[in-house]
């Protein structure tokens, strides 16, 4: 038997890795308009980005036993956490309301977590397009609920 009449059965190693970067390049032009497609991709993403800060925030305030402070900042737009540098900004095409539910002394509105897990309760609202979540804490649990 020749070389050139046996039959070859799979795939070289060449050829694999020609395939999976042209699927890459694919990955990489599709993905970012991917979220164009799906209405409300972007601001549900926020919505969790939101929720997840809030309960990162309570969890430090049991864990170091100290209040800790959520407070959205006029300029820069953005969410600001005590005792953190970063502050989380959102996309310009979404607008982000903070409100407390109890009583509020401070000019500027904030969510407080306590060392008990409680906290002073309040609501992010996001709206964007039509669309809108709100990401609710509860004040007696320190729950932390997204709603659409």
């Amino acid at each position: 038997m020749h070389a050139s009449s046996r039959n070859q059965y799979g795939f070289t190693l060449l050829e694999l890795l020609v395939t999976m970067l042209i699927a890459v390049m694919a990955i990489t032009v599709v993905a970012p308009r991917f979220s164009a497609l799906i209405p409300g991709v972007e601001i549900k993403g926020e919505a969790q980005k939101v929720a997840a800060l809030l309960r990162f925030a309570r969890s430090r305030a049991i864990a170091e036993g100290d209040v800790i402070s959520v407070a959205r900042l006029e300029e820069p737009a953005a969410i600001e956490v005590t005792g953190s540098s970063k502050l989380y900004t959102w996309p310009s095409s979404i607008t982000m309301e903070l409100t407390r539910e109890l009583s509020q002394t401070d000019d500027e509105p904030e969510i407080r977590f306590y060392p008990d897990g409680s906290s002073s309760g309040g609501v992010v609202s996001l709206k964007s397009e039509g669309l809108s979540y709100t990401v609710a804490v509860d004040w007696l649990t320190g729950r932390v609920i997204i709603n659409d």
